[in-house]
């Protein structure tokens, strides 16, 4: 198993794609998508892709000296930096970046445990940062804590999942926020406008 996972961190050569363990890979296409709607309406769903290229640094621990993703191990610590786009081409709007650092937490090399900030400087709708924090556990989809943020997402809650959504030409991770619109500063889109304002009294 372990073996699997750093054969996958070497080959992507990839910040974000050193987050995900072999199980991932092995479960892309059986996600799930998060709906706005899955709280009765009480959150706000915001969806992007993160292009995992080759910002990432080993800062401490196993694999720091010879910086070789095969000596990945407990206590092993990364850093990354990502572009966080619309669509999942590279191409597509960009929306801001993902940077943070991931830490090897338990012994058989299953997990890391994540702490990461969302830049948003050029969303149509939010400008500020979501904070995101937790140990990535489980298989498929990964689900972790929105622990505040800044800007329109200050006091921000809720929570994150996300997956490899393709591996070529390098990993690209599509990434869902759900989030309490009563813990931020939602802003309603036109059409809600619209209902709001010519819905009965």
């Amino acid at each position: 198993m372990m073996d699997q996972r750093k054969l996958f961190f070497w080959a992507s050569g990839a910040g974000l794609g050193l987050l995900l363990v072999w199980a991932i890979i092995q479960n892309v296409g059986k996600h799930h998508e998060d709906s706005g709607d899955q709280d009765g309406g009480d959150t706000e769903t915001l969806t992007f892709f993160v292009h995992c290229t080759n910002e990432v640094a080993i800062v401490a621990g196993p694999g720091k000296e010879t910086h070789d993703m095969n000596k990945l191990a407990f206590g092993s610590t990364l850093i990354y930096d990502n572009d966080v786009t619309e669509g999942p081409e590279l191409s597509s709007k960009l929306i801001g970046r993902r940077e943070g650092m991931a830490i090897m937490d338990n012994f058989a090399g299953e997990n890391f445990y994540l702490l990461f900030t969302v830049i948003f400087e050029h969303h149509q709708k939010y400008h500020g940062t979501l904070q995101v924090q937790g140990t990535e556990i489980g298989h498929g989809d990964r689900e972790i804590s929105v622990v505040g943020g800044t800007g329109d997402f200050r006091g921000a809650r809720g929570y994150s999942t996300f997956y490899l959504y393709t591996a070529t030409p390098y990993p690209i991770i599509k990434q869902n926020f759900v989030i309490y619109k009563d813990s931020f500063n939602y802003k309603p889109s036109v059409d809600e406008k619209l209902m709001a304002r010519y819905s009965p009294q």
